[in-house]
């Protein structure tokens, strides 16, 4: 399926297309709705970050809202603060520093894009941060904390301990599926690269520079979100029960990671995308991507 052609629901759920995943059968379970649930759910967006944004009333940028709280818990030990998110003609940069603020040891930055957004597809053109602690992360979200929404997500995660290993997972209800580990062929950290997944009612597939390196389609045992979700940018620094994953803080005050780009484009429906781009990414996948 072509990335520039109008998404539908019989595109996205074809099986045995893209990178090295395998062929499958269909599975004749029932779909999560047609409609997403929650939150009606936007429209198409585009956002090039390396381009000059206008002011809402508030003083966040058009069509954006930067976290400003202390995250300190067992999961987390950073404190989100606009100071860390900058923007320039490389695009818009969270900044991790090794600088305490109310109760976390650390400052970070965490961008969102207003509104809540449902089945489609999903694009981020970026480069990651490296050094043990951080984990640098493009994702959907929703919890109870959103008028008692349920806890839906869908990740991209990059633990910065691990430069050349990606992570990918969702979460319905609360409850975590998937947990795929990809080896990736280059670092992250060190080039920029586009990366996309589809959400359809009955399955989910991740991509890098348009080659599928994941999906996961809807047997018995597992459930596909169906909630309006948040998109999320952050670079957070894992606390203690984080830490098998993004390994013990000791990264450079000052590393950051850089986003160009985001978009989204609703099942269906039309729009442009990061994918358009000309410039969208430094360099192609070369080698090859394994998952476990």
């Amino acid at each position: 399926m072509s990335k520039r052609a109008a998404l539908s629901l019989t595109a996205l759920t074809l099986l045995g297309v893209g990178g090295g995943c395998g062929h499958a059968d269909p599975v004749p379970t029932p779909m999560g709705p047609e409609k997403n649930t929650g939150h009606p759910a936007g429209g198409a967006y585009f956002i090039d970050f390396r381009e000059p944004r206008g002011k809402q009333e508030n003083g966040m940028p058009e069509g954006l809202w930067i976290s400003d709280y202390d995250f300190m818990s067992d999961f987390s030990q950073v404190y989100w603060t606009p100071q860390n998110v900058t923007f320039d003609r490389e695009g818009m940069k969270l900044t991790a520093l090794r600088q305490p603020k109310g109760k976390s040891p650390f400052t970070s930055g965490e961008v969102q894009v207003e509104g809540f957004y449902g089945y489609g597809r999903y694009e981020a053109v970026m480069r990651t941060a490296f050094g043990s602690g951080l984990d640098t992360a493009f994702f959907l979200h929703t919890y109870e904390g959103m008028d008692n929404d349920p806890h839906d997500e869908i990740d991209f995660e990059f633990p910065g301990s691990q430069p050349r290993k990606l992570h990918l997972n969702y979460f319905k209800d609360g409850k975590p599926f998937g947990s795929i580990w990809v080896d990736l062929p280059f670092d992250p950290s060190a080039e920029i690269h586009l990366y996309a997944f589809e959400w359809a009612p009955d399955a989910i597939r991740w991509y890098i520079d348009d080659k599928m390196v994941a999906e996961k389609i809807r047997p018995p045992e597992l459930q596909i979100p169906y909630t309006t979700q948040r998109p999320i940018m952050n670079l957070l620094v894992g606390g203690k029960d984080m830490q098998d994953f993004t390994g013990l803080p000791t990264f450079a005050s000052g590393v950051h990671a850089l986003y160009s780009c985001t978009s989204h484009v609703p099942l269906g429906g039309k729009g442009k995308q990061c994918s358009d781009l000309p410039d969208r990414a430094g360099a192609p996948v070369t080698g090859q991507l394994t998952r476990r």
